[in-house]
């Protein structure tokens, strides 16, 4: 027994103060916790595996280009590639006809432009759509009119009733007169409206603006609307009796017999001074002034339509002397020339281009035809002029009226006034007096006919062809000439640069050419210079090692000559030279060393050079040239790329930069090697091939072992999804299979996927309807099973149709449908996330053949450029991308381009793009196996929740897009104890991992965050 002891009153006060100290503290923590956590809501979920569910195809990334490792562009001097797709209106055996405001892609293309071209012809028949002819163009004639269709006159006009004349009034609108004081407007070929004057005679001309119009009868009365229905007769003249014109100020020209001509406004019409006795035939409004002409030579100029004198400036003295015999009948005035026509066949135009230039200084140019028949009218086409003879014939000129060349084209009718109405519309009236209008269309002609049949209305029309010999220093402006291209490279003032195409060039089709424009020049320093502008962010990229290395091969013709090669623009200069080998291809090379610490000083405004410049005299050849970063030499992409794709680790790679069937790129771009980039045209103007072989972007999927995505756009060949087919799938023995040993891969590609997808599209926007789209669908699918190597692949291919149908029914024979969609703004809750996706689901098309099937649809390509960079969360960009799946969705692949501007630089160091490429991870791990069901069991809309299982392994990914932490639990049979979480916050960045203890064990996310569980297979 202790004895002596004694309780000490301090211990008690010290043990209570401690209690109190400890329990404030606990209260502090308590109180701070909360605060992080929120006012304590618990957000659960049941997360379960679903009875006969279909395994989702996976996730991935959509590539819309790759960064290649060369910083050079344009170093293989591809040729330049123009490709066009047009819809056949008709035809025979040997030639045919499409419109021919499609033909010239509004003014782009010249006449002839396509001479020569390859040409391609597809029918779609009962059984499918089907190549119909190839061919090559021999003829390519624009701006002729086809056959005209009548327009419906009312049926209460006499039977008898006749039209005579003809004029534009708008955009929208035409005018037409004809017996008994009869007017009608006509909009869209149909018949709006019908006036009349009192007055029995026939209308002799009529004039019209968007404002006003004017018209004069064969009994010279002079009648005028300003709302051009309502007519009321100004004026009355009995030999006034042939033209008139109307401008936007109201004043109205009256000309006719014996030189009479009447100006003025409609309350103050006069006779004008006219200084010639001549009758005069033809009056037209300019902007700054009116014409008149007639017979006998007479054009005459006036500024306010009230004095006039004669134009008398001829382009030369025989021109002055022939004048006197022509009769002038019609004027048409453009934004840069006047043309006349008459008798005899002549023609004149006047350039009025130069504002500077006062009339009486204008220069009459002469076409004297002596031909037999007599032009009546004159039409202004683009830099193209259409004629019509008193026969009713057309005849065409591309050289202001030099040459006319009679149209060949079957009109249907013999028209006696025509007009052009606009957008690629003729509109006339023919010999009896009826209205009608004809589209303006290309005739092409072929080099062999069809063995049977003949073209018809339906029929599609492709057509390619490269340019030779063209100027690379200067852009296109305007209609496509021997000299337009893009501009990558630029000279010195002398040195001349073209484009050769040569197959027989190192590397691919085409070479660079250097020449002087002066021969005298010789021994100079830098006699030849061409130089190209290096992006500074690009070439830091490249200097990871800090070595450049250049490749270039080069000829010369001539003995003597030095090539100099520097890197200018930095803190330091660097060059290399070398003495050129004459008459003969020879690779030259050189690495250079540059530390980084001379890219740091370069002034914002100071760009990097690389420069080449070769002394001596006589021409340079150059090809390949390269310039990239020696740790990349042997790979297509830069490292950063591949660091990319690496981290990202998806199942499913887009190759949308690889497309086959791109109409800006050459055919068959994907089988060439990655430095024999090339250039195409498209409406939306030169587009460069960056990295487009299909043997470095397959070889990048096979690196992160993912499945590939090849895209096969609407303008592919037969051929070349036949050496597509051979190239994936046949040995080496084969053409294609030895290509892509030599670009080194002997096994078949087929081999070393499990599955490839082929998604077939109209990206292009070729195709205008249903059928045709999913004809042309089943035509790529025909095209791979006609392959002798289908029967071993086809288990490994997957056919998607990608088409975008209007009637809502998918008709083709693909396994699955793919769609878009582009997030427009942050989804910061569950019912934001299903607005966004509202119109997906409506645009999904049925699929009639497979009305059971879970997942009909995949999403190709999921973006999110509209987003603002302020509102991008990690959560929203996972949440959209997973949100449908499992549901109508089974694969989503996000798109990486992430805008044009931003995705040029990679923006490797900002939080969107950590957010975007985190979210690509995430997905791209998430999706496999099964989709779990997941069922909120909370009121919880902020917070998204996806899972999958697959052979005894969970994953699960929890959204918190709002602004606060949420705490989450995942209730679930499935085992999840154990399982790893990786928390992001919502700028990507990665906060943590830990273990999840217990199977209901409480998740916490961070605003804008997102949390990724895996949990393998302990097996």
């Amino acid at each position: 027994m202790l004895t002596g002891y004694r309780v000490k009153k301090r211990t008690f006060v010290v043990a209570a103060i401690s209690l109190v100290v400890s329990i404030a503290v606990a209260g502090m923590l308590a109180l701070y916790a909360s605060s992080i956590l929120g006012p304590g809501v618990l957000h659960r979920f049941s997360l379960n595996e679903q009875q006969g569910q279909i395994n989702l195809q996976g996730g991935g990334i959509s590539l819309s280009r790759a960064d290649a490792t060369n910083l050079i562009a344009d170093g293989s001097f591809e040729p330049l590639y123009f490709r066009h797709f047009l819809n056949v209106y008709g035809g025979d055996s040997d030639s045919l006809t499409v419109s021919s405001q499609e033909a010239s892609a509004a003014g782009l293309y010249p006449d002839d432009f396509f001479i020569g071209a390859q040409v391609r012809v597809m029918s779609l028949t009962r059984e499918g759509l089907k190549l119909k002819k190839t061919a090559k163009a021999t003829g390519f004639t624009l701006n002729q009119p086809g056959i005209f269709q009548p327009i419906r006159l009312p049926a209460d006009l006499p039977a008898d009733f006749r039209l005579h004349v003809i004029a534009r009034a708008s955009e929208e609108s035409i005018i037409a007169a004809g017996d008994k004081g009869t007017i009608l407007t006509i909009a869209n070929n149909q018949v709006t409206s019908l006036a009349y004057v009192d007055s029995d005679s026939k209308f002799a001309s009529i004039a019209a603006n968007e404002h006003y119009a004017a018209a004069v009868n064969a009994d010279g009365e002079i009648y005028f609307a300003d709302d051009g229905y309502t007519w009321s007769k100004l004026y009355d003249s009995a030999s006034l009796s042939r033209a008139i014109a109307v401008n936007d100020d109201s004043r109205i020209v009256a000309v006719g017999s014996d030189g009479l001509i009447i100006s003025g406004k409609p309350d103050d019409l006069q006779p004008a001074y006219s200084p010639t006795k001549n009758s005069i035939n033809c009056v037209a409004t300019l902007a700054d002034g009116w014409l008149a002409a007639g017979n006998e030579g007479t054009i005459l100029y006036s500024k306010g339509g009230v004095i006039w004198r004669p134009l008398n400036k001829f382009s030369d003295s025989e021109a002055q002397n022939t004048s006197i015999d022509i009769n002038w009948q019609a004027i048409d005035v453009s934004e840069k020339r006047i043309m006349l026509s008459g008798s005899n066949g002549s023609s004149a135009w006047i350039d009025i281009s130069d504002t500077s230039i006062s009339p009486d200084n204008w220069i009459i140019n002469y076409n004297y035809a002596s031909e037999a028949n007599s032009f009546i009218d004159v039409l202004t086409i683009d830099e193209q002029y259409i004629t019509l003879d008193n026969r009713g014939l057309f005849h065409i000129s591309h050289d202001n009226g030099s040459n006319w060349q009679q149209a060949d084209l079957d009109t249907g009718i013999l028209p006696k006034s025509v007009i052009y109405s606009g957008d690629g519309i003729i509109t006339g009236i023919d010999s009896e007096g009826k209205l009608a209008y004809s589209q303006l269309v290309a005739g092409i002609t072929l080099d062999s006919p069809l063995q049977e049949g003949q073209y018809q209305t339906g029929d599609i029309l492709y057509l390619s062809k490269m340019i030779n010999d063209n100027q690379i220093s200067a852009p296109a402006t305007g209609n496509v000439t021997a000299d337009a291209g893009p501009v990558f490279w630029k000279s010195n003032e002398h040195t001349i640069l073209d484009r050769v195409v040569d197959e027989s060039a190192p590397a691919g089709s085409g070479y660079l050419s250097l020449s002087s424009d002066d021969d005298s020049k010789s021994g100079l320093s830098g006699d030849l210079i061409i130089y190209q502008e290096i992006n500074s962010d690009n070439l830091a990229k490249q200097l990871s090692d800090n070595v450049l290395r250049f490749t270039g091969w080069f000829l010369a013709e001539n003995t003597n000559m030095v090539l100099s090669v520097s890197l200018q623009g930095l803190t330091k200069e660097v060059s290399v030279s070398f003495e050129l080998t004459a008459d003969k291809w020879r690779k030259y090379s050189h690495a250079f060393v540059i530390p980084e610490a001379w890219l740091l000083d370069i002034p914002d405004n100071q760009t990097a050079r690389f420069v080449i410049s070769i002394e001596g005299q006589g021409r340079v050849l150059a090809d390949n040239i390269q310039l990239l970063s020696a740790a990349d030499g042997a790979q297509a992409y830069t490292d950063e790329y591949h660091d990319l794709i690496n981290r990202i680790e998806p199942s499913v790679i887009r190759l949308q930069f690889n497309k086959v069937g791109d109409m800006s790129v050459v055919t068959e771009s994907w089988a060439k090697s990655q430095e024999q980039a090339g250039f195409g045209y498209t409406k939306q103007g030169w587009l460069k091939s960056d990295a487009y072989d299909l043997a470095s972007a397959l070889d990048l999927v096979y690196q992160v072992d993912a499945v590939p995505w090849i895209v096969i756009d609407s303008a592919a060949t037969e051929e070349e999804i036949a050496n597509l087919t051979e190239y994936l799938a046949a040995p080496v023995s084969e053409p294609y299979g030895k290509l892509r040993m030599e670009q080194g891969r002997a096994v078949p590609w087929t081999e070393a996927f499990a599955r490839i997808y082929i998604e077939i599209n109209d990206d292009n926007s070729l195709f205008s309807d249903d059928r045709l789209r999913s004809a042309y669908v089943n035509w790529i699918i025909e095209q791979v099973e006609a392959s002798p190597y289908y029967l071993q692949i086809k288990n490994r291919l997957v056919f998607v149709d990608a088409m975008t149908y209007n009637q809502g029914l998918m008709l083709s024979s693909a396994d699955f449908h793919a769609s878009d969609i582009n997030v427009e703004s942050a989804s910061d809750n569950v019912f934001e996330l299903e607005q966004t996706y509202a119109g997906y689901w409506s645009e999904i098309p049925r699929n009639p053949d497979k009305p059971v099937q879970n997942w009909p649809e995949m999403l190709r390509k999921i973006s999110f450029d509209d987003v603002p960079d302020s509102e991008r969360k990690l959560a929203s960009l996972v949440a959209a991308s997973l949100y449908d799946l499992s549901d109508q969705t089974g694969l989503a692949l996000i798109d990486l381009s992430d805008g044009a501007v931003k995705f040029d630089a990679w923006q490797f160091g900002t939080d969107s793009f950590i957010g975007l490429r985190v979210a690509a991870e995430i997905v791209s791990q998430a999706v496999v196996g099964n989709a779990c069901k997941v069922t909120r069991l909370s009121d919880s809309d902020e917070i998204f929740v996806f899972g999958s299982t697959d052979n005894g392994s969970v994953r699960a990914v929890i959204c918190n897009s709002s602004s606060m932490p949420a705490a989450c639990q995942l209730v679930s049979e499935l085992p999840l104890a154990g399982a790893v979480l990786h928390k992001y916050d919502s700028t990507g960045k990665l906060i943590g991992t830990e273990k999840l203890r217990r199977n209901d064990g409480h998740i916490t996310v961070l605003p804008g965050g997102v949390v990724y569980l895996e949990r393998l297979d302990s097996r």
